[in-house]
């Protein structure tokens, strides 16, 4: 599907009009609609080409012309005739005409060869009639004349050099937002031309869970237009959106991107830009390798470097100097990095006036890791071998973005328990006295628990392997007890929701998925499979199009001993969600507040016939109130009966405000504080992240792990909430500050608020 021009010559097009773009010799690039209509004169007789270069199937009825762009066959595949024409006195170009001589008429029952230089008209057989019968008449020596005008734009298209026009649409056109946009996410190709004239390539890739989601047209339109253009066009995106480029220093092109079928397609349109510098030996920039990384903090890091001359030609490096901004991290002569930040940490190099940098983003905190045998590669969850062995360790970091850059150095490794030997920056030593015991390696709030046995003779069966256990900030003298964990996916429109425990069994009946605040574990659509008693799997089938919005998930799981944990997934398509608030727009907390919104949690204010939310102002308590009622879903006529009478200020609390504080009282999650006797709501009083805490523990499920805190200030922390902020942090619901302080007494906006009762949702 689609028109090609290249270098001037139409390579391929049907008889279709599509959005398209066009760029002239001189590199300047335009916009606008292509239909090329194609004729052939041979006699008194004008035929039209519907399709240049295009396969010719059983079903095709329309004359097909074909040059040697599209290769040394037709391919048909079905009976065809086919006119060999030689001698063409010009390709085809938009607004020309060329002529050429009929060298041979063949009637094959597929494809015809096609000649270098020469061209052929090809007709299915069981095709137009008329048109059969007219190709029938011609006569070897005969003249045909293919005539080529574009539809609309004649004059701005007959200027391209270079174009493409395809099944895209357009997305922007004279610095607005066009319409009709089709519905759903997926991997995007676009290009654009700002109001300069510059033309920007734009590739996200989607489809593939936990990396990418892809995005709808409208959503690239506007990012388009953030970018400076003013015409933009999608191109067909999908299973062939691609980007290629040779990276600095290198003399191939490589995939930039990451395809969502796994691998380039077989057949696709290519924008292919080509360098016309000339290569001059003089330096003219340096490029850091890798280009872009995430990497756990304290890990050691060998980075690279490419040379490219003023010409982008690969050249040698140079003798270059390293160094890291702001004092992040060090970095040695030899570039080996090692991050002592989380966040943007900026990397220079540097050799006489020419720099170059990149910036990598660093983590302090994990979500998952495993200890490696560093000869094999293998997972290790247990050791033993002979006494005196020494067996090299590695261990690698995942956070939410995926595998971490890590080494040794990033992880923290300790004898836990016993006297089987030592270890090194993950190199093990067993004793040659023998002994058993618990290895512990640990890194970014997460430990692994490996038990070793250093054997007199042959290796014995070690002990049972305790568990992974998360951790805050330090290895424990000894392995808790178990708890179980979730993984969530959606695939196929199905949510598939896995728990897991090591082992203890899971308690099913306290197990519970929520969508969008809404259980849905006993709903008749779920189905739920016991695998054993370790392994519970809830599968939901999702409304056609949930993948369009945003959406989010939790899975509470049960153990029989009482443990829980408490997982959140998300669908990350906020840019489907609708700001209904007048001074949200530009806001950190936009989404949230507007995802809670449209779940029904919070509302706004009216003034002036607007409505706001006014998100930098304190929450009440009364407001929280209201906040933790409907995220509840709470039914006021439950709780018509209490008594709210038992607070002293009973009469201060806003009517609209009464029932949800009755609901909130009548089930425990907010009670009053107790002064000269009497007990206070204090609902126009602003809440505190400490009380805020607090409250929202109380609806997490029961025996979730306590988390020992490490926050600079952990003191300031009031005993009654301790509990209550240890599960927030283990769980990830709650986090402190950049100077490492939680700052419990803080009063909290209505966007916080909001922001920390989401990640509850």
């Amino acid at each position: 599907m689609g028109h090609v021009i290249t270098n001037g010559e139409i390579t391929s097009k049907d008889g279709t009009t599509l959005a398209g773009v066009g760029f002239r010799e001189d590199g300047t690039a335009f916009m606008g609609d292509l239909g090329i209509y194609s004729t052939a004169t041979f006699g008194e007789y004008i035929v039209e080409i519907p399709h240049i270069n295009k396969y010719l199937q059983s079903s095709t009825q329309v004359l097909n012309l074909y040059t040697d762009a599209f290769g040394s066959n037709t391919k048909a595949q079905t009976d065809t005739i086919n006119i060999i024409l030689k001698d063409p006195d010009s390709m085809l170009t938009l607004g020309g005409t060329t002529t050429a001589v009929v060298e041979d008429i063949l009637y094959l029952p597929g494809g015809a060869d096609i000649p270098p230089g020469k061209m052929v008209l090809s007709l299915n057989m069981a095709g137009n009639q008329w048109i059969l019968t007219l190709l029938q008449t011609l006569e070897i020596g005969q003249t045909v004349t293919i005539k080529n005008e574009a539809t609309q734009d004649a004059e701005l298209w007959n200027t391209a050099y270079n174009g493409l026009a395809s099944e895209g649409k357009r997305l922007l056109k004279d610095g607005q937002i066009q319409s009709g946009f089709e519905a759903g996410a997926a991997p995007r190709t676009a290009v654009g031309i700002t109001g300069s004239g510059s033309v920007i390539f734009y590739v996200l890739d989607g489809r593939q869970n936990g990396y990418s989601y892809g995005a709808k047209q409208e959503t690239i339109a506007k990012r388009m237009l953030e970018l400076g253009c003013v015409d933009a066009l999608n191109l067909d995106g999908g299973g062939s959106t691609t980007i290629a480029g040779v990276y600095p220093g290198s003399d191939a092109a490589s995939v930039i991107n990451s395809p969502s079928e796994g691998t380039l397609r077989r057949v696709s349109n290519f924008i292919f830009l080509q360098g016309l510098t000339e290569q001059s030996g003089q330096l003219g920039a340096l490029q850091l390798e890798p280009y872009t990384q995430n990497i756990l903090i304290g890990s050691e890091v060998q980075l690279g470097v490419k040379a490219v001359d003023t010409g982008f030609y690969p050249m040698e490096v140079p003798a270059v100097e390293y160094s890291v901004d702001d004092g992040k991290g060090t970095i040695s002569p030899t570039g080996v990095l090692k991050p002592t930040s989380e966040g943007e940490v900026t990397v220079r190099v540097q050799s006489g006036d020419v720099t170059g940098s990149a910036t990598y983003i660093c983590y302090d905190r994990i979500t998952s890791m495993n200890v490696l045998d560093k000869a094999t590669g293998s997972v290790v969850e247990q050791i033993s071998a002979p006494a005196g062995s020494v067996i090299e360790l590695t261990a690698e970091a995942y956070a939410g973005v995926g595998k971490l850059a890590s080494s040794p150095s990033g992880f923290i490794w300790e004898v836990a328990e016993g006297d089987f030997g030592t270890v090194d920056n993950g190199v093990l030593t067993l004793s040659e006295y023998g002994g058993s015991g618990v290895l512990a390696v640990s890194a970014g709030g997460m430990a692994k628990w490996i038990s070793v046995e250093a054997t007199e003779g042959a290796p014995q069966q070690p002990a049972e392997t305790p568990p992974p256990q998360v951790i805050p900030e330090e290895v424990p003298e000894e392995p808790v007890e178990d708890y179980p964990y979730s993984e969530i996916s959606v695939s196929d429109n199905i949510l598939t929701v896995d728990m897991y425990s090591h082992n203890e069994p899971l308690d099913t009946a306290y197990c519970a998925v929520t969508v969008d605040g809404t259980v849905i574990t006993g709903d008749p659509q779920t189905v739920a499979e016991q695998v054993d008693e370790r392994h519970y799997v809830v599968k939901y089938p999702l409304a056609e199009g949930f993948m369009d919005g945003y959406h989010k998930v939790t899975a509470a799981a049960a153990l029989t001993n009482g443990n829980s944990s408490f997982d959140v997934w998300s669908s990350d398509n906020s840019g489907s969600l609708v700001n209904p608030y007048g001074d949200t727009a530009e806001h950190w907390a936009r989404d949230t507040i507007s995802y809670m919104s449209e779940m029904g949690v919070v509302n706004g204010i009216i003034e002036g016939g607007r409505v706001y939310f006014k998100p930098d102002d304190n929450m009440t308590r009364a407001e929280f109130a209201v906040m933790m009622g409907n995220y509840l879903k709470t039914d006021a006529a439950d709780y018509a009966d209490v008594d709210l009478g038992v607070f002293a200020d009973s009469a201060s609390i806003p009517q609209w405000a009464q029932d949800s504080v009755k609901a909130m009282y009548a089930l425990e999650i907010i009670n009053g504080s107790e002064d000269g006797g009497q007990l206070y709501f204090n609902p126009n009083n602003p809440i505190s992240r400490v009380e805020m805490m607090a409250i929202i523990a109380r609806i997490l499920p029961e025996g979730m792990r306590h988390a020992a805190l490490g926050y600079a200030d952990k003191n300031s922390i009031p005993q009654w909430a301790m509990a209550s902020v240890q599960i927030l942090a283990d769980a990830g619901l709650v986090n402190g500050y950049e100077d490492g302080t939680i700052r419990p007494n803080n009063k909290v906006t209505r966007a916080e608020a909001v922001t920390m009762l989401f990640h509850v949702f």
